[in-house]
């Protein structure tokens, strides 16, 4: 009795061309037969994936595994040795009926999915691949590194860029995300860097050039380690087109700082804190800071918090408690305190304020 499992490869790291493609299929035909295997090769034509149905003795289960890895092994090998590319192999199990296969296609282009988060040359075998579990129904979101990938871009510190990538590929592996929504987060960061650049100086139509090739680059990467190199190029070319147009030194000093704090300030923030993030010490942040804005780094910081806590106040119906906490206070009555200085009126007083003219309006 025979049992055809079939293996199913995507070629990378880019989409290949048909003729390409069709090629890497020859080689590996000569190698299945130079294995003596038993099997044909199917071409999934518009897709950059192709799939071998293997015939092959019954074995025992505890055989099994070992047989179709050396073969998967065999097929990498033959592939990244005689070409420029790569594969990642998803192998099925059992299918007696061609419907059997047909109901478990889909499961194998997901389970290849998680070759991108897993790197090249991946193996899977299906029956052991469990599905992703279903992540809350919300995009990533990675503006919680921008401060960081800002101020290692504009100071080209490849270190620290190198630093905050690796925190955030991990990111994206934890996050049960698809492939394609892991790029989207990428590209959403790197419309963030492009405003950026416009503010201090860097000409619109050179970042537009920029954002276009890099997004069309990480659309097209096959593994996450590729879209994040995409994103270092990309950062790297902002960085050299902000040093060649940038207004002054303290204008980018500003970006960075308004981002930092824009990220952060509901957390308990220090200067020492945003000076660190911007490799600054201490000292010379505090000096800039305050030739770049006129006051203290506490004193903006406040003024940033009774922003935020004013605009909240007046277009929400959140708690006053929680809206302290919310815009970095610890003490609800410090909070009252500092708003009362602020603005003249309690916080209840300037909600209702605002509730009165709403209503008159």
């Amino acid at each position: 009795m025979a049992w055809p499992p079939s293996i199913m490869a995507v070629v990378s790291p880019t989409k290949v061309a048909a003729p390409c493609k069709l090629l890497l299929i020859n080689r590996l035909r000569k190698k299945a037969q130079q294995m003596h295997l038993q099997g044909f090769f199917g071409n999934l034509i518009g897709s950059e994936r192709f799939i071998y149905f293997l015939c092959c003795e019954n074995r025992e289960n505890s055989e099994i595994d070992a047989y179709l890895q050396s073969i998967a092994d065999a097929f990498k090998l033959c592939v990244h040795t005689q070409s420029p590319y790569t594969i990642s192999l998803c192998i099925s199990g059992r299918c007696k009926r061609l419907s059997e296969y047909s109901q478990m296609f889909p499961r194998m282009v997901y389970a290849l999915s998680e070759s991108y988060f897993h790197g090249k040359e991946f193996v899977m075998f299906l029956d052991h691949f469990r599905n992703r579990e279903k992540a809350a129904n919300q995009r990533i979101s990675l503006d919680s590194y921008y401060p960081e990938v800002l101020s290692a871009t504009i100071q080209q510190d490849r270190e620290q860029l190198e630093a905050v990538l690796q925190k955030i590929s991990v990111e994206l592996i934890k996050s049960r995300k698809s492939p394609f929504e892991a790029q989207l987060a990428i590209i959403r960061l790197i419309q963030h860097i492009e405003l950026c650049g416009i503010t201090v100086g860097v000409p619109e139509n050179v970042l537009l050039g920029y954002y276009e090739s890099a997004v069309s680059e990480i659309l097209a990467t096959r593994f996450i380690a590729d879209t994040c190199a995409c994103f270092r190029e990309y950062c790297k070319k902002v960085a050299q087109a902000i040093e060649t147009h940038e207004e002054n030194e303290e204008s980018v000093f500003a970006a960075l700082v308004k981002e930092y704090i824009a990220q952060h300030y509901e957390e308990t923030l220090h200067l020492r804190d945003i000076a660190a993030a911007m490799n600054y010490s201490d000292g010379h942040f505090a000096r800039v800071f305050r030739k770049t804005f006129g006051t203290t780094f506490i004193l903006y910081l406040k003024s940033y918090r009774m922003e935020q806590s004013r605009v909240l106040l007046a277009q929400t119906h959140i708690p006053i408690e929680q809206i302290a906490y919310r815009v970095g206070y610890n003490s609800y009555s410090y909070f009252c305190t500092c708003f009362k200085q602020d603005c003249g009126i309690s916080p209840g007083a300037y909600r209702a304020s605002k509730s009165g003219e709403s209503a008159m309006e």
